[in-house]
C-alpha cells in the first residue's frame, strides 16, 4: 500500500476473487486489516490499483491462483 501510494508500483498483479477489507492512514503508512467490509473500511486491494494507476503504473487483475507467489497481490516496483 505505501509503494503504491508513493507512486513506486512499476506493475501491480491483484487477484480478481479476493478482497481485503480494512483502513490505510496515508500520513504514517499504516495498514489496519479487518475481517470482512464494515462502514468506515474499503477494500485495499481496490485502493491499491487506484494508487497504482494514479502513479502510472500497469495493473493486471488475474485469477487468484496467477498471482505471483500465491498473495492477494504482487508488485514490481520501481525503485
Amino acid at each position: 500500500m505505501r509503494a503504491a501510494h508513493q507512486g513506486r508500483v512499476e506493475t501491480l498483479f491483484v487477484a480478481l476473487d479476493v478482497e481485503r477489507w480494512g483502513r490505510f492512514d496515508a500520513q504514517s503508512g499504516a495498514v489496519m486489516l479487518h475481517d470482512q467490509a464494515a462502514p468506515d473500511n474499503e477494500d485495499l486491494l481496490g485502493l491499491a490499483v487506484i494508487f497504482t494507476l494514479r502513479g502510472r503504473g500497469a495493473v493486471y487483475a488475474v485469477p487468484s491462483g496467477e498471482v505471483p507467489d500465491g498473495g492477494p497481490a504482487a508488485a514490481i516496483l520501481r525503485y
